[in-house]
């Protein structure tokens, strides 16, 4: 089993000066290796035939037309969504955003915490201090992994740039973002592949 982490919008409060009003992160879940390369594949084939050989797929910097047809390329592959969506503007925000990088963890937490995932090879998109990847990395082993349940197998921060799936999961948690603002319609596109959701709060 394969997993891609990524989010969509930002932990800032600041309404006012462009903060967003929701935070969202995104797991996606593939149970088939060959199916991952395939939509790998894929992707790399719609980045060439789109022109865009030296630039990375990212919702926030792709226009609607290649959002639609990023999203309509994947319509039909095998995999599951899980994501978590936080509406900041209602959360308690003392409790939620104290401490970014707890949170983060937290988020993913409760995002693999499934009897669906198991065995699992997570890949994160993100970059930090060698010392914050080890203790993240054994949080969420030692939360997750207990008993004779082994939901991680490992877990690898990637650079999106080199990552199409790492990618994926960046388009689509943009899109949830978005339905969540008001416009559904990319969503829509791929929403019979989302599994699970979680609201906060």
């Amino acid at each position: 089993m394969l997993i891609f982490i990524d989010e969509s919008g930002d932990t800032g409060l600041k309404f006012n000066k462009g903060s967003s009003n929701y935070f969202v992160i995104v797991a996606v879940i593939f149970d088939d290796y060959a199916e991952a390369n395939r939509v790998d594949r894929m992707l790399s084939d719609l980045k060439d035939a789109l022109g865009f050989q030296n630039t990375e797929f990212k919702f926030n910097k792709s226009s609607h037309s290649t959002r639609i047809k990023f999203l309509k390329a994947i319509k039909n592959n095998k995999y599951r969504i899980h994501f978590l969506a936080v509406n900041k503007m209602q959360a308690d925000r003392s409790k939620i955003f104290k401490n970014t990088g707890y949170f983060y963890i937290d988020a993913i937490k409760v995002l693999l915490n499934d009897k669906r995932i198991s065995n699992a090879k997570i890949k994160i998109d993100g970059s930090g201090s060698s010392s914050f990847k080890k203790q993240f990395k054994s949080m969420i082993k030692k939360s997750l992994n207990v008993n004779e349940t082994k939901i991680v197998k490992e877990i690898t921060f990637v650079d999106s740039r080199s990552n199409m799936l790492i990618q994926m999961a960046d388009m689509i948690a943009g899109s949830i973002r978005k339905s969540y603002e008001g416009n559904g319609e990319m969503k829509n596109i791929i929403s019979k592949h989302i599994e699970v959701v979680h609201i906060l709060p």
